[in-house]
């Protein structure tokens, strides 16, 4: 439903990317994933850093076709990990 309604994933769920069904239903909605990956954040930091690279995720967005998982740093680096070709390969 989110990947319907053209949005984006946000999640802290690091092990989303290793779940085969999970990443199965990534490809399969054509989603278009951001993990952050620092665990160790309060909600406040978490929120103050996804308003920080809230830029950089559109920018991301626009030069990635989906589907794909990318993960978000501390100190705001945003880095492609699963891209549109491996997510696809796992589709029956």
């Amino acid at each position: 439903m989110v990947s319907a309604r053209g949005w984006v994933v946000l999640t802290k769920d690091g092990a989303i990317g290793t779940n085969t069904l999970e990443l199965r239903a990534i490809a399969r909605a054509g989603a278009r994933v951001f993990i952050l990956v620092s665990g160790n954040l309060t909600r406040q930091q978490m929120a103050d850093l996804f308003v920080k690279v809230l830029p950089k995720l559109e920018k991301f967005t626009q030069g990635n076709q989906s589907p794909f998982i990318a993960k978000i740093y501390k100190d705001g680096r945003v880095d492609l990990w699963r891209n549109r070709t491996w997510l696809l390969k796992l589709l029956p």
